[in-house]
């Protein structure tokens, strides 16, 4: 997939997220591949963090995961949900 495709999913998944899971602050980042003639592919990043800032995590997924996804709602429900199992996880392990 090119990069401009790549930039316009990532953008899409950044509103979704934003849209949809508002409870939540998210941030949608992509690695580029090594380069051109590398089989590297791009690791997506979605980081999540409570809006009191202090509990954070990042949830990450190879570019072929998102592309085989059947929708990309589906993608982000899925990422969303595990990020906020970690960050209720990191709740309940904080100490009192």
């Amino acid at each position: 997939m090119s990069q401009p495709a790549i930039d316009t999913a990532i953008a899409t998944l950044q509103q979704i997220l934003d849209r949809d899971y508002v409870h939540l602050e998210w941030r949608v980042l992509a690695t580029p591949p090594v380069n051109a003639e590398s089989d590297d592919e791009s690791i997506v990043y979605v980081h999540a963090r409570t809006r009191d800032f202090r509990y954070r995590c990042q949830v990450a997924r190879p570019w072929t995961t998102v592309a085989a996804a059947p929708t990309l709602r589906l993608f982000v429900a899925d990422v969303a949900a595990e990020a906020e199992r970690a960050l209720a996880e990191q709740a309940v392990a904080a100490p009192k």
